[in-house]
């Protein structure tokens, strides 16, 4: 099938050759002159090399535990890169990467590897029956994916046609309404888990029908993902219906498989919420939870990483009602209580996703842009927050990531937005790839990118960057 990306990636090496921009329709999808922000062509810009480490330092938290404090100097980790090393440090990307399918649309996920085959087995939101990402209260579903590379391309399982996907499709594995979805292995038991928000019991009569040319949502605000209010999605104007799933935003649901390809057992669900710490008295912060992110230790001990409104009144740099919190229980079954009475981290944020690295530092990866009003399109929105123990964090960079895509011939792209941060690691805990949910030229018209890390073999070559413009450059 054609990738989006591709065509990116051509447009991109046409304007280094001619000096002007080229106008790119993706995806089979148009984004019309009424919006007044998404970037539609490509944009040149330099790859942006930042100093890789360098800063003063104290201890290695002064340098965003993305590296170590030697000589009172930052020595960045290859994954990591600038002068305090938070920003993320990427290997150019190949046009085809991640989940890119054709007339439909798909919202991140990432990937393991299944070693009986060698092949990664990728989990990712996936909007059925072409639509795009502004139906993702109807359309999105839970879909496996397989690629050789751990950075794709990626194809649905068993080659499953996308317009025929349905309940029972070797694909689907959960069927809509299932949205972020997020792949964990319990360590104790082996058992893989598949965390999302949505039952997954929506009837395929009630699934919203499109065409592959539908973008008649394309610029619109997209629908709230927390809670109902008054029979409709909260800042959106999208009205709810009776099918709504009642416990969206409260409950999380988790999906048991003994092997990395299933079988999967979504008959019997389970249904994990996050209880108030016992002191927080009838004041709680968190009231409408969503965006699960587990993060399972050896001895079974479960974190799980949530956003939720609303943001304490006056949290430092809040734009918009949404903070991170973080619960913990005894194991992945819970219960789960919730960790102090105040988010964890500052400014807003949500689409939290927590990763060991292979010192031991925690290190959390968030989209700080939630309805879209902490960043214009196409400037770096993602957050980087750190912490020793997965408990404590310091507060979030802003900027750490976001829609500057520089692919493997040196041309560069900048998408629209990017969204829901995943991380596939090694067994030793070294970052591999790192998938985002990407707008190409509207937030709507979306797929799952993936891009390699850095490694130490690459840092000489100077072929790895952040997905940032360097400060100071104009707005895309």
């Amino acid at each position: 099938m054609p990738s989006v990306l591709r065509t990116c990636m051509a447009a991109a090496a046409l304007i280094v050759a001619c000096g002007q921009c080229s106008a790119i329709k993706s995806h089979s999808s148009t984004t019309s002159s009424s919006d007044p922000s998404p970037p539609t062509a490509a944009k040149v810009l330099e790859p942006w090399h930042p100093p890789h480490g360098g800063a003063k330092c104290v201890t290695d938290w002064n340098c965003s535990l993305g590296g170590s404090c030697l000589d009172g100097k930052c020595v960045c980790d290859p994954w990591f890169t600038g002068l305090n090393c938070t920003y993320l440090n990427l290997q150019r990307a190949k046009p085809d990467a991640g989940l890119q399918v054709d007339g439909f649309h798909s919202w991140g996920g990432h990937a393991s590897l299944d070693n009986a085959s060698g092949k990664w087995f990728g989990y990712f939101s996936f909007m059925v029956r072409h639509c795009n990402l502004n139906s993702w209260t109807t359309n999105s579903g839970s879909v496996l994916a397989t690629a050789t590379e751990v950075d794709g391309p990626y194809t649905l399982y068993g080659h499953d046609d996308p317009s025929t996907l349905a309940p029972g499709s070797p694909a689907l594995i959960v069927p809509p309404w299932s949205h972020n979805t997020y792949l964990v292995q319990d360590p104790p038991s082996g058992e893989w888990l598949l965390w999302h928000i949505g039952s997954g019991q929506t009837p395929p009569a009630q699934w919203k029908n499109c065409t592959s040319n539908d973008d008649s949502n394309e610029n619109t605000v997209p629908p709230h993902r927390y809670a109902l209010e008054s029979g409709s999605w909260a800042g959106s104007g999208h009205t709810a219906t009776a099918t709504a799933d009642p416990l969206i935003g409260d409950t999380f649901y988790v999906a048991t498989a003994p092997t990395l390809k299933g079988p999967w057992n979504t008959s019997n669900t389970s249904f994990v919420s996050v209880n108030q710490p016992p002191n927080a008295g009838s004041k709680f912060w968190a009231i409408h939870k969503s965006n699960p992110a587990p993060f399972i230790f050896p001895n079974g001990t479960a974190l799980v990483y949530f956003s939720s409104q609303n943001c304490p009144l006056g949290w430092p740099g809040a734009l918009a009602p949404a903070c991170i919190g973080v619960a913990v229980a005894p194991s992945w079954r819970g219960p789960y209580t919730a960790v102090g009475t105040t988010p964890v981290t500052a400014p807003e944020s949500e689409d939290p996703s927590v990763f060991r690295d292979p010192r031991g530092n925690f290190h959390m990866l968030t989209n700080i842009n939630n309805c879209h009003k902490h960043c214009p399109a196409g400037v770096a929105c993602g957050g980087h927050a750190h912490s020793r123990d997965g408990l404590h964090w310091s507060d979030l960079h802003v900027g750490s990531f976001g829609p500057v895509i520089t692919f493997t011939n040196g041309t560069t792209y900048n998408a629209a937005y990017v969204e829901r941060p995943q991380v596939t690691q090694d067994t030793d805990g070294t970052p591999l790839a790192f998938f985002v949910g990407t707008g190409i030229g509207s937030y709507s018209n979306s797929v799952s990118w993936a891009q390699k890390f850095c490694t130490k073999e690459l840092l000489a070559g100077g072929l790895c960057g952040p997905t940032a413009a360097a400060p100071g450059s104009p707005p895309p």
